[in-house]
């Protein structure tokens, strides 16, 4: 006949468990935040000048990349979208990237990692909506 544990061995057990599966999770949590440190830490938010060249170069560049976020603050001050054609910020900008997120633009750029972050996750965009003329009425930056 097998012998069962006592009550206290089982408290044992069970706080061990605990005790372990809480440093784990710390660990984790440590290790993502530490990771994000690194990897985010060092990304490049000094403002630029716009270059459509640059701009248009760097469509598809990973997250990471800070080019055009750098860029859009002057390309708004000296290159305002407002009242252009959509054919003439396509020149600049280059065609709009295709996604299904902001759907009530008509004109959506990535840009890169948000600037108002301690940790950037989320991703800043240029949204630009038309006229019935297809001429800019709007131009704003917002996230994701």
């Amino acid at each position: 006949m097998s012998r069962q544990p006592s009550l206290p061995l089982i408290e044992r057990r069970i706080a061990i468990g605990i005790v372990v599966l809480g440093a784990i999770c710390a660990g984790r949590l440590i290790y993502q935040f530490g990771l994000a440190w690194i990897t985010f830490g060092h990304v490049d938010f000094e403002p630029m000048p716009f270059d459509s060249a640059v701009w248009r170069a760097t469509a598809s560049e990973s997250t990471h990349d800070s080019i055009r976020v750098r860029m859009v603050d002057d390309y708004l001050a000296t290159h305002s979208p407002i009242g252009r054609t959509r054919d003439e910020v396509a020149a600049d900008l280059g065609e709009p990237h295709d996604t299904a997120r902001f759907h009530e633009y008509d004109m959506v750029y990535r840009l890169g990692l948000e600037r108002d972050s301690a940790f950037p996750i989320d991703s800043e965009w240029l949204v630009i909506r038309l006229d019935e003329n297809a001429m800019v009425s709007e131009a704003l930056l917002t996230t994701d």
